[in-house]
């Protein structure tokens, strides 16, 4: 998990990066339409040197670590991710977040992001309102998939969409601050939810020899 929060931080740097390189290219763009005198050419060019050092400084992004198979749980799941931890399955998997008679929930791998996050919170609202009520430990696991997404839709699905109005980034991200208020965490304390603990199996105890 450590190791994860780095790869997070190098998605988030290079994200930032493009944003302020798009920055620059719109007002670029829009400094060719415009007539500027001389002056006026001088100052828009100081205006933006300090985009350009930040510009420069992320370009010094660091190489987050590679996975070795001792980050993960078992020797199937190395098997499949890699080194990169670039999924390979053909299902998404949902433990502990089963149906009622048991049987893991899963998803296909070939949704696109948005297709994924519409999934997940469909089922997310049916088991809150039909299947386990606002109690439910399902709830947190979900919505902490839902938490991982967000930046993926942030990127490549932030456009309006015509149903709700909003682009699908911003309409998922006030959800999942609205569920985790509901729940009285933060969606900090969401993001790290872990899965309970399995009880050790307790061996029969050795009769010893009495005197």
């Amino acid at each position: 998990m450590r190791k994860r929060v780095e790869w997070e931080r190098t998605w988030e740097l290079q994200r930032e990066e493009d944003r302020l390189t798009q920055s620059r290219k719109d007002a670029k763009e829009e400094e060719d339409k415009l007539t500027l005198r001389r002056q006026g050419a001088k100052e828009e060019l100081s205006a933006s040197a300090p985009l350009r050092e930040v510009l420069t400084s992320l370009r010094d992004i660091p190489v987050p670590p590679k996975y070795t198979n001792a980050d993960f749980q078992n020797g199937p799941y190395w098997r499949l991710r890699g080194k990169l931890d670039v999924p390979k399955e053909r299902w998404v998997s949902f433990p502990h977040c089963e149906s009622e008679d048991g049987t893991l929930m899963i998803a296909w791998a070939g949704y696109d992001h948005l297709q994924l996050a519409r999934a997940i919170s469909a089922y997310y609202v049916d088991v809150q309102e039909r299947l386990g009520g606002r109690d439910d430990p399902r709830l947190a696991p979900l919505l902490a998939c839902l938490i991982e997404l967000l930046p993926w839709l942030k990127q490549w699905h932030d456009e309006v969409d015509p149903e709700f109005g909003l682009p699908m980034g911003a309409y998922f991200e006030g959800f999942i601050q609205e569920e985790a208020r509901q729940m009285r965490k933060t969606v900090g304390e969401i993001k790290t939810w872990k899965p309970p603990q399995k009880a050790a199996k307790r061996g029969r105890k050795k009769e010893g020899n009495s005197r």
